[in-house]
């Protein structure tokens, strides 16, 4: 008797661990159905809302560059009518050779977000079940990283988009 409770306890476990988790990363340790990788990125600046903005991550998995990766990047931005703690896409690019995804704009935040919004910092994330070359890689994403413009800690508020022109 003493078995089958062990027993059913362990496959209520297992049960219980692989249904929160899906056999994704989001539980860390659970990577039975993918490549775990890593994804990581640093601080951030530009010299204005609206001048050149370039953000580079590098995805990696068992240390080695993953290419072909797509990587949504978000930022976390607050401003009026903007729930806390809010974050919005600014794109998906994929990893190169190298493993580095980047978004490179010559003219920042113009045209993606609302004048008035201020950019407080950004993160990257691997696109969860993506597969490439028959590999299939666990959602991963970096911590909020900072980003700032000119000689504040962030980055707005955006100028009015007559100003980008």
């Amino acid at each position: 008797m003493i078995v089958r409770r062990r027993s059913a306890a362990a496959a209520l476990a297992a049960l219980f661990v692989g249904g929160l988790c899906g056999g994704t990363s989001a539980c860390g340790a659970v990577h039975a159905d993918c490549t775990s990788v890593a994804v990581t990125g640093g601080p951030v600046h530009a010299a204005a809302p609206y001048g050149s903005l370039v953000i580079a991550v590098s995805v990696t998995a068992d240390g080695k560059p993953v290419a072909g990766v797509p990587v949504n990047f978000w930022v976390k931005d607050s401003g009026p009518d903007v729930p806390a703690d809010f974050a919005e896409s600014i794109g998906t690019e994929k990893t190169d050779a190298a493993g580095v995804a980047r978004v490179d704009r010559d003219r920042g935040f113009f045209g993606l977000l609302l004048p008035g919004r201020t950019v407080t910092g950004y993160y990257a994330q691997v696109v969860p079940g993506t597969k490439v070359a028959g590999v299939k890689y666990c959602a991963r994403q970096t911590p909020v990283q900072p980003l700032s413009c000119g000689t504040g800690a962030a980055c707005g508020p955006m100028p009015p988009l007559s100003e980008g022109v």
